[in-house]
Formats: structure tokens, C-alpha cells, sequence
């Protein structure tokens, strides 16, 4: 395949040709008379149509060597990432066996020690903050993952889903079972708007109309800091002019589009999965009492302070700021 660009080549193709009339012995105005009944138009279509074909042949032929030579650099970028950040890494995916292996203690206890009426009286706010834990534990391990690949801004976009998790399993406590029961059974329809959350009260037993994630978010008073936050994974996760200029992985310092993997941005996502998680684990272990759930919760406040340390003093060796 050739490297030139196809305007090129067909310069070339008509220069050659125009040299070959000459040799041939036309005349100048017989060679313009010539090239004035060439339609150009069609020509470009019949090159580029052939241009297209030849492309598509090579990459065909040569995509298995096109992917080992990717895959060879892509082996190259986690070695590297594993340099910078591999001790940030193992923390993170520490906190996970950790949320992990207390939930499933935590479920082993209550199912042995709880009584029977009470597994009835809470049935479907259990089910509802099992099933989001796991979903969490879930989001947070992807985020992890993405961060060893070096897609921050992929994994900050799921941070927002851990966000919302959060803001949801906050509200569906603090409400109860009836709401537990309808966020459960909207589950089995199609629906994904906010009726779920029909017949919710505030703390004055006002009804409330929650019909957006706006709104849920607000009811759950998670402070401006987290708002701003939260706008900006938004940013991150959709088209907007913000997320395409001011990537995480775009360092101020440098005049570069990131097209791929990249060591920059990581300590963001990492803290704020962390303390999602975090506060998910304390909103489902707090359910029943539960004494080694309170041990379980202070290891993963303090284990995330051991995150926020970790990445962000390694960002701040890895990645000095100009003074």
C-alpha cells in the first residue's frame, strides 16, 4: 500500500501519463484538447473506489500483525504503569477483598443470627442494598482495571455510576421498605424513570417528587464538593466541549491529544471509588447490628486514607507542577 496521499498519486499518474503523450508525439494543443474531455470527477470517484479496495486488502492481510505490534505496546504501557502507580494498584485492589469479604461475612451473620421476623420486617431493604454493594464492588474493581490500562477518564465516568449508587442506596434507607419493595419490583418491568421512588416523605413527612437524578441527588444533601464533582464525571461521560479539552488525561503542561492509554489523571478516580465505596459498605453493614461491621467499616475509612496517600503522592513525584 502505498504511503503517499491519493492527491499525490494522482498527480503522479498525470504527470506520467502527459509525459507519455509527448513521447508519443502529441502536440501541446492536441494534449490539452485530450485532458479537457477527461472528467475529472469520475476519475477521482474510480481511484478512490480503487484506493479504498487496496486499503481494505492490506488491512486485512496484515491485521493480525497490526494487533501483535498494538499488543506489544500495550504490554510496554503496563509495565510502565505498574512502575509509576503498581503500589496504588495493590491498595485498591486490597479495599475490594476487603468490601468483598466483609459483605459476604456480614450476610453469612445475618442469615444465622438474624431472626425471623426481622429478616421479613427489613426483607427487601436488605435484598436492595445487597444487590447495590455487589454492584459497587462490582464498578469499583472496573475502575481499578481501566486505571491499570490507563483510561482515566473512562474510569472516572464510571465513578459517576458509583456516585449515583450511592446517592440511590442513601435514599432507599433512609425511606424503607416500601420503597425498597418498589425500586425491587421496577426492577422486572422496562421502566427507568423515578417512579420507584412514588410515595417517598422528607423528614417532616412532606411527600416528596423526586423525578430525575437531580432531585435524588439534592434529597440526599451530599454537599456542593461532591456536586461539582459529580458534574464533572458527567462532563467526562458525554460530548460536551469541557470533557473533550479538559480530559483527565490531558496534562496542562503539554500541547497533546491522548488517543489511547495514558499515565496521567489516575489519582482522581482512584480516591473518589474509594470513598464511594466506603460510604455504600457503611449505608448496607449498618442494617442490623452487627459488631464486626462496625471493624469492617473503620479498616475501610482508614484503607482509604491509605489510597489518598498513596496516589497522590506518587502523582506528585511522578508529576511535578512547575513552580
Amino acid at each position: 500500500m502505498s504511503k503517499a496521499p491519493i492527491s499525490e498519486v494522482v498527480n503522479n499518474v498525470f504527470r506520467d501519463t502527459v509525459e507519455n503523450w509527448k513521447k508519443e508525439g502529441l502536440s501541446d494543443e492536441r494534449i490539452i484538447e485530450k485532458i479537457e474531455k477527461v472528467n475529472f470527477e469520475d476519475v477521482m470517484f474510480s481511484i478512490a473506489d480503487t484506493a479504498s479496495s487496496d486499503y481494505t486488502t492490506f488491512f486485512r492481510d496484515k491485521m493480525y500483525e497490526i494487533e501483535l505490534d498494538e499488543r506489544a505496546k500495550s504490554k510496554e504501557f503496563s509495565a510502565h504503569q505498574e512502575q509509576l502507580w503498581g503500589k496504588c494498584f495493590a491498595a485498591s485492589q486490597t479495599m475490594y477483598v476487603l468490601a468483598v469479604e466483609a459483605a459476604d461475612n456480614y450476610c453469612n451473620y445475618i442469615d444465622k443470627n438474624a431472626s425471623a421476623e426481622e429478616k421479613e420486617q427489613h426483607k427487601f431493604t436488605f435484598l436492595a442494598l445487597h444487590h447495590i454493594h455487589g454492584r459497587a464492588c462490582q464498578v469499583f474493581l472496573e475502575v481499578l482495571y481501566l486505571l491499570r490500562l490507563g483510561f482515566a477518564d473512562c474510569a472516572y465516568s464510571r465513578w459517576r455510576c458509583l456516585y449515583e449508587l450511592n446517592c440511590v442506596a442513601y435514599f432507599i434507607k433512609s425511606q424503607g421498605e416500601q420503597i425498597a419493595k418498589q425500586f425491587y419490583e421496577q426492577s422486572q418491568t422496562e421502566n427507568q424513570f423515578y417512579l420507584w421512588t412514588k410515595g417517598a416523605v422528607d423528614d417532616k413527612g412532606r411527600k416528596l417528587s423526586i423525578n430525575s437524578f437531580g432531585d435524588l441527588e439534592k434529597y440526599c444533601n451530599m454537599g456542593e464538593i461532591w456536586h461539582e464533582q459529580y458534574k464533572l464525571a458527567c462532563k467526562v461521560t458525554h460530548g460536551s466541549p469541557q470533557g473533550t479539552f479538559k480530559r483527565m488525561a490531558i496534562r496542562e503542561t503539554r500541547d497533546q491529544i491522548p488517543v489511547g492509554q495514558s499515565d496521567y489523571g489516575i489519582a482522581v478516580p482512584a480516591e473518589h471509588s474509594a470513598i464511594s465505596l466506603h460510604l455504600i459498605s457503611a449505608l448496607f453493614f449498618t442494617m442490623f447490628p452487627y459488631v464486626d461491621g462496625v471493624v469492617y467499616l473503620k479498616t475501610l475509612g482508614k484503607w482509604v486514607e491509605v489510597i489518598q496517600d498513596m496516589y497522590y503522592s506518587t502523582e506528585k513525584e511522578v508529576f511535578p507542577k512547575k513552580q
